[in-house]
């Protein structure tokens, strides 16, 4: 009886050491998908800042006007600077831009990330061509607002743009809309260019 009741006790505890490596066995699997998952991930994120990178510089020297400038542009993965490489392989410091260059670059960047994104999401953009000289001017109705393929809402200052520039943008722009302030009602009303026009 007492050997069976050992053989018993044996059992037992072979079973719990079985059970005990089976829980090892499933702790130490779901650590290496756990690692395999952030490995998955990290390759991932490096893929898409590269891609991001890639689209940023095609927009970029898309609307500039010095075509060779920029040979690349580098995003770091954990900090996400950006870093933009000239044709001689030398980094390009951000102050060597002008406020036009810093602008179109914050435009390439705006759609590059929509682009990646694959969302279609409307652009929204406040006081666009505020400081901008005669080239930076240009660049951004033929090269970004002429091609815009986003639904993309220009808030303006009456100054921003000429009759002429609007008149250019015609076959692009949707509607026109004037916001302005009444005095007389203290209410700020919007019309249309036609109503305007009336």
């Amino acid at each position: 009886a007492e050997i069976t009741q050992l053989n018993t006790e044996k059992e037992k505890v072979v079973q719990r050491i079985n059970e005990v490596q089976k829980d090892e066995s499933v702790i130490n699997l779901a650590d290496k998908i756990s690692s395999m998952m952030e490995e998955y991930q990290h390759q991932s994120l490096e893929k898409q800042v590269v891609h991001l990178g890639e689209e940023i510089k095609l927009h970029f020297t898309k609307m500039l006007q010095k075509r060779d400038y920029i040979r690349s542009v580098i995003i770091d993965s954990n900090s996400f600077d950006l870093t933009l490489i000239g044709k001689d392989g030398d980094t390009i410091p951000s102050h060597l831009l002008s406020a036009g260059e810093r602008q179109l670059l914050l435009l390439a960047i705006i759609k590059s990330f929509l682009s990646v994104s694959g969302r279609e999401l409307p652009l929204v953009l406040d006081t666009l061509m505020g400081r901008l000289d005669l080239k930076h001017r240009e660049a951004i109705i033929n090269r970004f607002l002429m091609n815009a393929d986003l639904q993309t809402i220009v808030l303006a200052t009456d100054s921003e743009f000429s009759r002429n520039e609007i008149d250019r943008l015609n076959n692009v722009v949707s509607k026109v809309y004037h916001i302005s302030y009444n005095e007389d009602s203290g209410v700020t009303e919007v019309k249309s260019e036609e109503e305007t026009n009336v």
